[in-house]
């Protein structure tokens, strides 16, 4: 399987982080040697005081070859990597805490809550692998009433914690696979991971150590997760 986008989310309260000429300037020194360049995106933002919507730019940085890109949100900021180019899950979470790292310290800021998406695509399989999946790791039919189906989509989500500064922080762990036929030779599997924490604990408590933490938790989730897909088929191919 390979990666086809990953990006990894800070959530908290970043109204403040404006593209003001110090901020860019130390944003654009700090991720020079990463080939990075400033610019900005217009967003529309609610006032609440006077009930009106309001035009507002934000900060935006991009690489010159466009395959990472950190946009800075009112309420979060995101690490985006849009052509992972064959990379391995864990050399672009290496890239990623770097950058992390890099803007925790020009900041000062820390983190309420964090999600953790890898997106993966199956461009082709053959039919008998299309229906292991179907069959034994989906639980669910190719065809319904007789017709064939040429798209589905299915999700899984479950609980767990780890330990960061002596408290559980909950995980929701979120699978959605789905499969897309357009024509015989044209048929795709796509699978995206979303890990994240308590959506409803923003509390900005998580420093570089916490993202370290948690981003270690992920990659091992998604290895698990990837490993089942690549076992069931292996299984079954051997049968």
């Amino acid at each position: 399987m390979n990666i086809s986008k990953f990006q990894l989310s800070f959530f908290g309260a970043y109204t403040h982080i404006k593209p003001t000429s110090d901020i860019l300037i130390k944003l654009t020194e700090s991720y020079k040697k990463f080939d990075f360049i400033p610019s900005t995106n217009e967003l529309l933002e609610f006032d609440s005081n006077t009930g009106k919507f309001n035009r507002t730019k934000r900060i935006r940085m991009i690489t010159q070859n466009s395959t990472w890109e950190i946009p800075f949100n009112p309420n979060r900021i995101d690490i985006v990597c849009l052509n992972p180019e064959e990379k391995k899950l864990e050399e672009i979470v290496a890239f990623s805490l770097e950058i992390a790292k890099i803007l925790l310290d020009i900041l000062g800021i820390k983190v309420g809550r964090m999600a953790f998406n890898a997106y993966f695509k199956i461009d082709y399989l053959p039919e008998d692998e299309t229906s292991i999946i179907f069959k034994d790791f989906l639980k669910v039919l190719p065809t319904f009433n007789g017709v064939e189906l040429r798209s589905w989509g299915t999700k899984y989500n479950s609980y767990t914690s780890f330990d960061y500064n002596n408290e559980k922080e909950i995980i929701n762990n979120i699978f959605n696979i789905d499969y897309l036929k357009k024509n015989d030779e044209n048929k795709v599997i796509n699978i995206v991971l979303d890990i994240n924490t308590d959506a409803l604990k923003m509390v900005e408590r998580f420093d570089y150590e916490g993202i370290e933490v948690f981003s270690k938790y992920s990659i091992d989730k998604a290895n698990e997760i990837c490993n089942d897909i690549s076992l069931v088929i292996k299984n079954e191919e051997e049968k």
